[in-house]
Formats: C-alpha cells, sequence, structure tokens
C-alpha cells in the first residue's frame, strides 16, 4: 500500500510523519501512533495468532470451520486442514541449491517470516482497495474485477508480491460487501465529510497520525441537501444546526477493537 503523505518507513517497518514547524526549516520526525504500539508490545492474542500463520506456513496448512453432523459450519469452531501435497515451505526447502545455500536460506526465512503477517496483509490489501472506493464515492454495484484490479496495481511493489495468488474473487466479493455497508450507512445515518485523509501531531508526546475523515453527523431527520456544501461549511454553521462533529476511520475488520479506539 501507498503509505500516507509526509510519512516514511524505516527499515524496520515503522511509520514517521515528518512535522515542519510554520515558517522554520525545523523539522520533527514523530512516530505514529500504530508504531508506538507495536513498540509496546503485542498483545498475547496477535502474537499466538502470527505464530499460528507460521506454522501453517511450514505445514501447509489452513483453517477452516469445522463442520457439524448436519454439514453447516459450527460456530466459533475450526479445524486444521492439510493441503494435498508438500507445503509450498517444503518445495522451497528442498530447492535450496547448495552453492548459494547461505543466500537462499535468508530468502527461505525472510519469506517464512513475512508469513506472519499475511492474512493480516491480505486484509489490509482489501481495506486500502474499499477506502479508494469511498473516497471516490464509487457505489457498490459499480464495483467489478476489472476496477479492484487497476486498484490492486496503485498498491505496493511489496503488497503486490505479497498477494501471491494476485486478485482473487474473494477480495472483489469482500470489497463489494464492505462498500455495501457504506451507503447503508449513507442512507440510514445523515453525516457530511468535511474533510479526507486528515493527519494529526502531537509535539508533546511525540506521535504523529492520519485518519480517514473528519465528519459532521447531522441532527437526525436533517435533510442533508438542506446543509452547506463541505468546503463551504464553518463551525458557525455546525453550531446552529446542531449534530456533532468526529474523528472518522473506515474499518474493514471484523470488529472494532481498543488498538482501533
Amino acid at each position: 500500500m501507498s503509505g500516507p503523505q509526509n510519512a516514511t518507513l524505516s527499515g524496520d517497518g515503522f511509520r514517521f510523519y515528518r512535522w515542519q514547524e510554520v515558517g522554520s526549516e525545523e523539522t520533527f520526525d514523530l512516530l505514529s501512533v500504530t508504531s508506538i504500539r507495536k513498540l509496546c508490545g503485542e498483545g498475547y492474542g496477535l502474537v499466538n495468532w502470527k505464530l499460528n500463520n507460521v506454522i501453517d506456513t511450514v505445514m501447509g496448512t489452513v483453517k477452516r470451520p469445522a463442520i457439524g453432523k448436519r454439514g453447516k459450519p459450527l460456530k466459533d469452531k475450526y479445524v486444521y486442514v492439510r493441503e494435498p501435497g508438500m507445503s509450498e515451505f517444503v518445495k522451497r526447502y528442498l530447492d535450496l541449491d547448495s552453492e548459494s545455500a547461505e543466500e537462499g536460506t535468508d530468502a527461505l526465512r525472510k519469506w517464512v517470516k513475512e508469513s506472519a503477517d499475511e492474512p493480516r496483509n491480505i486484509a489490509a490489501r482489501r481495506g486500502t482497495i474499499v477506502h479508494a472506493a469511498i473516497e471516490k464515492n464509487l457505489a457498490w454495484d459499480r464495483i467489478e474485477r476489472p476496477w479492484v484490479e487497476t486498484e490492486f496495481m496503485q498498491l505496493s511493489a511489496r503488497d503486490r508480491a505479497s498477494a501471491k495468488k494476485g486478485v482473487t474473487d474473494e477480495d472483489v466479493e469482500f470489497i463489494q460487501h464492505a462498500v455495501h455497508q457504506y451507503w447503508d450507512m449513507r442512507n440510514e445515518v445523515p453525516f457530511v465529510i468535511i474533510a479526507r485523509e486528515p493527519q494529526v501531531f502531537n509535539l508533546a508526546l511525540g506521535y504523529g497520525g492520519s485518519a480517514d475523515t473528519i465528519i459532521w453527523f447531522l441532527p437526525k431527520g436533517t435533510d442533508i441537501r438542506s446543509v452547506p456544501k463541505a468546503n463551504l461549511i464553518t463551525l458557525a454553521d455546525v453550531e446552529r444546526i446542531g449534530g456533532f462533529l468526529a474523528v472518522g476511520d473506515w474499518k474493514t475488520s471484523k470488529g472494532v477493537f481498543t488498538d482501533h479506539v
């Protein structure tokens, strides 16, 4: 994925946002909120999930819902199914060239290490494309494979390379459903998007970050056509009409977690 503006990634994958003082050439590189959270230590559940991903990569297993006696998936029950044939790891391991074993081993270790985040990388790629659809006000029923593949090509080379199967039918279907949810919210909840991709900096505490939107949630029953256009809205308008301002972040995960907050 392409990163936010004013942001850079270190070699260890930590993101920094650059702040420049107004009227000065002095700059500050501030760690992102998510990088700080990562440096402080990841929770047991996330670490355990990553370890299971590595084990699946080595053993060639896939987590599937357990099926009950009536042939239906059991709620919150899963089994690990071994894929037919040798796992991709075993194939790569056996293909190591003895003359360049050190180089090949390093590459294989890197590949296995990256597999720890692979399911989350899939979710992140999908999330980025969902964000693009929302930003472009694309109707959910206009989302088809050619458009998804075009957006996929806008991702970074690293993210495209990590998508070993490219764009799948499951990716397209997921993105369609997620954008459908967004438009359902727009129909049911009156709100105006005032800004997209705003950035925030806290020089006192030393962090930077970005959100997806600043949103004005209107009072219930308000006709959205009666409010000024987004680029003309002032605080006086908000105080006159009512409702409240909020920082918005579009999430495509199954739930909202404390880390998101």
